[in-house]
């Protein structure tokens, strides 16, 4: 009979101990990995931004540089992706380097992000609960135009 009470017990701190065990899951495991997962893609996002403005702007003239830059991110903002990612804000520079031989223009791009999921720590974490800002830069021989 002592048996059976004791196995009762057991039972019920198991159901009790769940409750806690599932928020450390999801606040300290699940979230941040989904964040983590957001950032990664934001990233790859920042990439391929930099590297079609690098590829337009090595083959156009520098007169057209900026208004191609500022064209291929208006093209990437009227994406989802870029909502889906929470993508504040955009930037691109270029920068000519006509002394070298070949001329190259050096691109730069920089993007600010919200976190996909905003976990609530007492401080500023970038990522988690604050923006983060990855800049990217590329440097490109430049076709001769006409």
């Amino acid at each position: 009979m002592h048996f059976m009470t004791q196995r009762q017990n057991v039972r019920g701190s198991a159901i009790s101990e769940f409750g806690p065990a599932l928020f450390v899951l999801f606040i300290v495991i699940l979230f941040p990995l989904l964040d983590l997962l957001g950032l990664s893609m934001s990233y790859g996002l920042c990439w391929y931004i930099n590297y079609k403005i690098s590829n337009e702007v090595s083959r156009s003239r520098q007169s057209e540089w900026q208004a191609t830059a500022d064209s291929e991110t208006r093209k990437i903002r009227a994406t989802g992706l870029a909502s889906f990612l929470k993508i504040q804000n955009i930037n691109s520079g270029t920068t000519p380097n006509n002394k070298a031989t070949p001329p190259t223009v050096k691109v730069a791009t920089t993007i600010t992000v919200m976190p996909f999921l905003t976990i609530p720590f007492p401080t500023s974490v970038s990522g988690l609960n604050a923006p983060v800002t990855f800049t990217i830069s590329t440097e490109l021989t430049r076709e001769s135009t006409l």
